[in-house]
């Protein structure tokens, strides 16, 4: 469960958006109320939809479009490949 000012945050940031470019769904079948609303939320306001998991037939509820993404694999090392143009080069730190 997501806690409550998570849950207030997300749900005034789309409401207060005029137009959203992407949603990222990771590691989640976003399939459970309140997240599952979310990509249908977000694609009302122009949202692609790139989807991270590990499971291939873990997909939104709402399905995915062919202006949609499935990355299928390791959240850990597909996000930063993903947003390196964003956030440039992710570094892990080595173990203790």
């Amino acid at each position: 469960m997501l806690p409550e000012k998570t849950i207030q945050a997300i749900d005034t940031w789309i409401e207060d958006s005029d137009e959203i470019d992407l949603i990222i769904v990771i590691g989640t079948s976003a399939r459970v109320y309140p997240a599952a609303g979310y990509v249908d939320r977000a694609r009302a306001k122009g949202a692609r939809v790139a989807v991270v998991n590990m499971d291939r037939d873990d997909i939104p509820a709402a399905g995915l479009t062919d202006n949609d993404w499935l990355f299928h694999g390791d959240a850990a090392v597909i996000l930063p490949e993903i947003l390196k143009s964003v956030v440039g080069e992710v570094t892990v730190p080595e173990k203790l």
